[in-house]
């Protein structure tokens, strides 16, 4: 390889790891604030609704490091599964996903939250038990939308404070 084949690919490398999230390869925390506000600029216009699911993985604290990394993967897999093209998933934080739901009411994003619950539950296991989660729902309110730049901030301070055990 070439000198400026080695640059070349350790830019495009570089790029990437600022778009994707290494250990999940969905897209980081940083990505999701920005493509979801302009989901949301977009939202306003055309008069969509917009829902933003926060979904924690319970029992975290009780791992390992190798343990929950494996976990988050796994979950991370199962998700981009049950998610629509038009959806935006995010790896978040060390044990939360954030979706993005476009062109989906509060009461659909609900229905949303019962199929992940249930997938999740029937597929990954800690141990020998059913993984559980917690999950918080927030619908974007087009009032907000002068306030501030980041539009999806306060939307996910909504669903964080929402978040709730799913049982």
């Amino acid at each position: 390889m070439s000198m400026n084949e080695s640059v070349l690919v350790n830019s495009t490398h570089s790029a990437l790891s600022d778009i994707y999230d290494p250990l999940t390869d969905l897209y980081n925390r940083h990505l999701f604030v920005q493509v979801s506000d302009a989901l949301l600029r977009i939202s306003i216009r055309q008069k969509m609704p917009v829902c933003i699911a926060m979904i924690s993985l319970d029992h975290c604290d009780e791992m390992d490091h190798a343990e929950m990394e494996h976990l988050v993967r796994k979950s991370a897999e199962l998700l981009k599964k049950v998610t629509r093209d038009s959806d935006v998933l995010s790896h978040f934080d060390k044990d939360k996903f954030a979706l993005l739901l476009y062109n989906c009411s509060h009461q659909s994003s609900k229905m949303v939250a019962d199929r992940v619950h249930h997938q999740i539950k029937d597929h990954i296991e800690f141990g020998d038990q059913p993984v559980s989660i917690s999950i918080g729902l927030a619908e974007f309110d087009v009032n907000l939308a002068g306030n501030g730049n980041n539009l999806s901030d306060q939307l996910v301070e909504d669903a964080l404070h929402s978040m709730m055990p799913y049982r």
